[in-house]
């Protein structure tokens, strides 16, 4: 039994290390899957492209684009558009700012294409016989009016209201939202032993007492007294742990960064007219 414990926390911990180093805590959430919502006016695409240096892997995900909106369409761009919009794209590199101020519209024949380039990322890579290569990801907004997108802000910080709450009602949640799994599943397991300790100590010092209490001999009932008290000892250690767990982890859970996600928070303020001739300010704020 001791050996299977001790397995089984060797197993625990180096699963909590391998979570922990492919915890993509830099990437934007869109890298990940998680797109910004949509709008009536434009809609998001994320593409890849793959090179052996910077450049060659901003023209394949640029590339990528032009080939799945022709496919969207149901055109076939040809290679003159590709290379035209790859320019064109180069070109918006020494201008492409948090405003997307610049969109970029790409016609041949039946296909239209207006787009602006809200975010990139990019990262160093291996392939199976270890050789390098940069891999960048690209967000762009599709329509005609993709140069109105708001900005987009992130943050790796994490509140009560999103994270907090989650661990202070099941120890491990708030980790596993902020995508922080290997202290989610430490936090986890070391609550499930906490609880399950104590409900084992617990049926044994009722056992005890039941058999101190049955038996007429009186060193007998020592023995089962001294055992209910060495198992009440046991409970009130697992209370502590199980405690110090709760605390713990949803202090964590709203003090240490996890994986980036949309900042939605923010103070606008307005003026406007009203009906009596007065200028109204508003604020408001989005949590």
């Amino acid at each position: 039994m001791k050996k299977l414990g001790f397995i089984l926390v060797l197993f625990l911990i180096s699963f909590a290390t391998f979570s922990q180093k492919n915890d993509s805590k830099n990437r934007p959430p869109w890298v990940n899957g998680s797109l910004p919502s949509n709008s009536a006016t434009y809609n998001y695409k994320v593409v890849q492209g793959d090179g052996n240096n910077l450049s060659d892997a901003k023209n394949n995900a640029v590339e990528a684009l032009i080939v799945d909106l022709g496919s969207e369409q149901g055109v076939t761009v040809s290679s003159e558009t590709i290379l035209k919009t790859q320019t064109l794209e180069k070109g918006n590199d020494q201008t492409f700012t948090a405003d997307y101020t610049t969109n970029s519209k790409i016609v041949q024949d039946d296909f239209i294409a207006v787009f602006s380039r809200v975010d990139e990322y990019y990262e160093t890579m291996s392939d199976i016989s270890g050789n390098r290569f940069y891999r960048v990801w690209r967000l762009y907004g599709i329509g005609p009016k993709s140069k109105s997108i708001p900005e987009i802000a992130y943050s790796n910080k994490y509140s009560f209201q999103d994270a907090g709450f989650r661990s202070l009602i099941i120890p491990g949640w708030g980790q596993f939202y902020k995508k922080t799994n290997g202290k989610g599943i430490i936090f986890a397991t070391a609550a499930v032993a906490s609880i399950g300790t104590f409900i084992y100590a617990d049926n044994e010092h009722a056992y005890n007492i039941n058999r101190s209490n049955e038996t007429s001999n009186l060193d007998l009932k020592k023995a089962f007294a001294a055992r209910a008290g060495d198992y009440t000892t046991i409970k009130n250690l697992c209370l502590g742990a199980a405690a110090v767990t709760w605390v713990l982890g949803t202090i964590d859970a709203i003090s240490t960064e996890g994986t980036l996600k949309y900042d939605n928070s923010s103070l606008r303020l307005g003026l406007a007219p009203s009906m009596d001739k007065y200028i109204n300010l508003s604020i408001n704020y989005n949590f």
